[in-house]
C-alpha cells in the first residue's frame, strides 16, 4: 500500500507542480504589456516592472492553486483509467476513497498554501503594489524626458523643461506646459505617474498665463500648483487603494471582528472577508472529488470532455464566493456556511452520479447534452435553409 501511495503521490505532485508553474507563467506574461505601460515613462522601467510582477505573484498563486489541485488529480486519475490501473485497483477490492488518499494529500497541501496566500501573502503583496505606485506617483522615478524636448502629455497638452537633479531625485527646472490658450510656467517641478496612468506635475514658484479672446493676458502667480495631464493616458487597470479589505492580513481581520480599539473596519465586512478566504482553502479539498467524478473516461472510450466541467465549477465557485462576500453582510457567517454546504452537496452529487452510472458517466452526459443542443440549433437553421432553397427553386422556374 505504501508503494501504491508513493506511486500515486509522485504522479499527482508532478502534475500539480508543472501546472502551477505554467499557470503562474501564463498569468504573468498576460499582464506584462499592461504593466509595461505603467512604467514606460519612468527612469527605471525594468526594475519597476520586476517589482510589480513580484507584487502580483500572490494574486496569481491564489488563482492557480485551485486549478492545479483539480487538474493534477483529474489527469492522474484519467491516466490510471486509460492504462487499466484504476480498474485493477478496483478488482483488488480497493475503494475509490482509498485510492484518493494521495490526491487528497496534495489537495490538503494546496488548501494550506491557499490559506497562507489569501490571509497573509496576498494582502502584503497588495500593499507592496500600492507602495510601488506611490513611489511612481511621487516622481521618485520621474518621467523619461530630455532637456528642451517638447513632450505631448495628451491631445491638448505639451510640456518642455530643462532637467537637472534636485536633492537626489529627478526634477525639472524652467518648466513650461501649454494647454490651449493657457501656459503654466514654474521655476522647478517634479513629475510622476499616478496609478490611473495620468502624468502628474507638481510645480513650484510659477505662474499661469491665460490669453483672453481680445488678445489681452491674465497672469496668476502661485507657490505650488499640481497639474494633471488628463484622464486615461496609460489606463493601467490595476487595483486601486480603495480596495481596503484586500490589504488586510489575518491579525487585522481578527482585530476588526473583535472590534478592538483602533479598528475602523465594519465587523460584518471583516467576517465576510475572512469566511470567503477560508472557503477558498476548503474548496481545494473538494476539487479531487470533482476530479474523481469528471476524469474517468467511458469504457472502451477516450473521453476527457467532462474535465472541462471542472473548470466551470472553479469559475462558478469564484463568482458565487465574490457574490456572497460582497452582498451577504446582513448575516455573513451563516451565508458563508450555507454557500460552502451547497458546494459540498454539489461535489457529493457529482460523485454519486458517476458511481451510479459507471465510469465516464459525465463524459456520456456531456455528449448527450451536446447532441441535444446541436440538434436544437440545427433544426431552425435547416428549416431556414430549406425555405431558402424553395424560394430559389421557385424563382428559377418562373424565369
Amino acid at each position: 500500500m505504501r508503494i501504491l501511495d508513493t506511486y500515486l503521490l509522485r504522479r499527482v505532485a508532478a502534475w500539480h507542480l508543472g501546472i502551477l508553474v505554467v499557470l503562474v507563467a501564463i498569468l504573468s506574461i498576460e499582464n506584462v504589456r499592461r504593466l509595461a505601460t505603467v512604467v514606460e515613462g519612468t527612469d527605471a522601467p525594468f526594475a519597476l516592472l520586476g517589482r510589480l510582477m513580484a507584487c502580483l505573484l500572490p494574486e496569481y498563486l491564489a488563482i492557480a492553486l485551485p486549478v492545479a489541485a483539480f487538474l493534477a488529480s483529474a489527469l492522474a486519475i484519467r491516466g490510471l483509467a486509460l492504462r487499466g490501473e484504476w480498474q485493477m485497483f478496483g478488482a483488488l477490492g480497493m475503494r475509490p476513497a482509498r485510492i484518493m488518499l494521495a490526491p487528497m494529500l496534495v489537495a490538503a497541501l494546496s488548501a494550506g498554501a491557499q490559506l497562507a496566500v489569501r490571509f497573509e501573502i496576498e494582502p502584503r503583496g497588495e500593499r507592496a503594489l500600492d507602495g510601488v505606485f506611490s513611489e511612481i506617483a511621487s516622481g521618485r522615478y520621474g518621467v523619461a524626458l530630455k532637456a528642451g524636448e517638447i513632450v505631448p502629455l495628451d491631445a491638448d497638452t505639451t510640456l518642455v523643461a530643462d532637467l537637472a537633479p534636485l536633492h537626489g531625485d529627478r526634477a525639472m527646472h524652467d518648466v513650461f506646459i501649454r494647454r490651449g490658450n493657457d501656459v503654466f510656467a514654474a521655476r522647478t517641478a517634479t513629475a510622476g505617474i499616478d496609478p490611473k496612468g495620468d502624468v502628474v506635475v507638481d510645480m513650484l514658484d510659477g505662474q499661469i498665463v491665460h490669453r483672453r479672446s481680445d488678445g489681452s493676458a491674465q497672469v496668476v502667480r502661485f507657490a505650488r500648483f499640481v497639474f494633471r495631464s488628463g484622464p486615461g493616458r496609460i489606463s493601467a487597470g490595476l487595483h486601486s487603494a480603495d480596495d481596503r479589505m484586500d490589504r488586510l492580513h489575518s491579525r487585522e481581520l481578527l482585530a476588526a471582528i473583535r472590534r478592538q480599539a483602533g479598528s475602523t473596519i465594519d465587523p460584518r465586512r471583516a467576517v465576510s472577508t475572512a469566511a470567503a478566504r477560508l472557503a477558498s482553502g476548503v474548496f481545494c479539498l473538494l476539487l479531487p472529488w470533482f476530479a474523481l467524478a469528471f476524469a474517468p473516461p467511458p469504457r472502451r472510450g477516450i473521453g476527457g470532455v467532462a474535465i472541462l466541467l471542472g473548470f466551470g465549477v472553479i469559475v462558478a465557485f469564484l463568482r458565487t464566493s465574490a457574490l456572497v462576500e460582497g452582498h451577504a453582510l446582513a448575516a455573513p457567517l451563516s451565508s458563508a456556511i450555507t454557500h460552502m454546504a451547497g458546494w459540498l452537496l454539489l461535489a457529493r452529487s457529482a460523485v454519486n452520479y458517476a458511481a451510479r452510472h459507471g465510469e465516464g458517466a459525465w463524459d456520456i452526459a456531456v455528449a448527450r447534452w451536446s447532441r441535444f443542443l446541436v440538434g436544437q440549433w440545427r433544426g431552425p437553421m435547416l428549416r431556414v435553409s430549406r425555405a431558402g432553397n424553395c424560394r430559389r427553386g421557385t424563382g428559377a422556374t418562373l424565369d
